[in-house]
């Protein structure tokens, strides 16, 4: 079922919690400021408070993923789709397709490397925050200021940017490695930042 922004009830109804950082429906969150806790994490967090500690800020409660990781993440997610791709494109163009120097060699090749690459990517991250690679590492998309899953909109901007961040040299891409929440342009753009899960102590 829909919601009004057209975006799947169970989707937009889920959160990390700061303190755990597993993804928990909205109906078990307490929000504190900025921060949102789990139902679980919400008697050690309200003993920190009691004890002087401060409300965590999004550098504080997140750890952000940099540039290498998020570049590996980057190679496997290609790799996966070249194994999907390249079948239907030399079934389709020849062996010679691998060797054409056109941007694009027909309707086929615009839909299999251009348009589903799109619908995919934009898809993984509406369900899963993340394509395959970086749920490999363990990372995920959250909102840069809420840390709560993105909305619909702010991914598919997320995705056309990456394209502006790409053509100075790929500057905005390598602009991860030095930004202090490792955003790239296209992260800044769709206010998102890349965080990395960690595990629910036991």
């Amino acid at each position: 079922m829909l919601g009004p922004g057209g975006e799947k009830h169970g989707m937009k109804d889920e959160a990390i919690c700061a303190e755990c950082h597993q993804t928990v429906s909205r109906e078990d969150i307490i929000r504190y400021g900025n921060s949102v806790i789990c139902a679980a994490c919400k008697p050690i967090f309200l003993q920190r408070l009691r004890e002087g500690a401060t409300l965590p800020t999004m550098e504080t409660q997140f750890v952000f993923v940099g540039f290498w990781i998020r570049f590996w993440a980057g190679i496997i997610d290609a790799t996966l789709w070249m194994i999907i791709a390249y079948p239907i494109l030399i079934a389709v163009y020849g062996r010679g397709y691998l060797n054409t120097s056109g941007f694009i060699a027909g309707p086929v090749d615009l839909f299999v490397s251009w348009i589903l690459p799109a619908i995919c990517t934009v898809g993984f991250w509406m369900r899963k925050q993340a394509t395959p690679g970086k749920m490999l590492v363990n990372a995920r998309i959250v909102d840069a200021y809420t840390g709560e899953r993105p909305s619909m909109a702010q991914f598919i901007v997320r995705y056309i940017m990456y394209f502006l961040a790409a053509l100075p040299l790929g500057m905005g891409i390598l602009w991860v490695a030095f930004d202090k929440k490792k955003q790239g342009w296209h992260d800044k753009l769709a206010r998102t930042v890349v965080i990395r899960l960690t595990k629910r102590a036991s």
